[in-house]
């Protein structure tokens, strides 16, 4: 399922489990995560996703500036670990 407000779009998660209320999560990768009561109608999940729209927007964009900003690897680099330099193998 997929998530759509303004310019975002983000693949969006619903878990129902043993929770009180409806919970959302955005992940670092940009994943929407809902945890809902086991009894949540999908009309409630709406309302809430809705209402809180704006939030989310907000941090999808916070995650993909941070996504930016994320250190960036070659094979065969050198970094200190524990004062020590290690080779770092890269693996997708």
């Amino acid at each position: 399922m997929e998530f759509v407000i303004n310019e975002f779009s983000a693949p969006l998660i619903i878990q129902r489990k043993q929770v009180k209320g409806v919970n959302i999560r955005v992940t670092w990768d940009g994943k929407v995560m809902v945890s809902a009561p086991k009894k949540a109608s999908d009309e409630l999940i709406a309302r809430v996703l809705k209402r809180k729209a704006g939030w989310i927007a907000k941090k999808l964009e916070e995650m993909e500036v941070g996504r930016k900003h994320l250190p960036q690897f070659v094979d065969s680099g050198n970094i200190w670990l524990l004062g020590k330099p290690v080779t770092l193998k890269v693996v997708n």
